[in-house]
């Protein structure tokens, strides 16, 4: 599967610019395109995951639960489905617990 590029120009501080030319020497990137394409990748998946977690931090846990419950209470008839769509939230949802927690702690404030 081919994507298409576009090609830019940047402006980039000169420091930054050595270290990316330090991690294409050492082999880590093939050049200095892949580095700045996989620098800004990540950059953009790690705001989309704080405004998610910003966004999750806002829902009233005890309203969530309830809702859910109400939602699962009709697929009884879906015993394994349902087993393991309640462990798979319980994992996910302690998993998230931390950030949750610090996100509503900065809020506070």
């Amino acid at each position: 599967m081919h994507l298409s590029r576009a090609k830019i120009a940047i402006t980039i501080d000169e420091e930054v610019l050595t270290e990316i030319d330090r991690l294409v020497h050492d082999g880590v990137f093939l050049n200095r395109s892949q580095a700045s394409e996989v620098a800004v990748k990540e950059r953009l998946d790690r705001m989309l995951r704080t405004r998610l977690a910003r966004e999750a931090a806002k829902l009233d846990r005890t309203e969530e639960q309830a809702l859910a419950d109400e939602v699962y209470a009709g697929e009884a008839e879906w015993p394994e489905y349902t087993a393991k769509l309640n462990e798979v939230y319980a994992t996910e949802a302690s998993a998230l617990d931390p950030v949750f927690q610090s996100i509503q702690s900065r809020s506070v404030k």
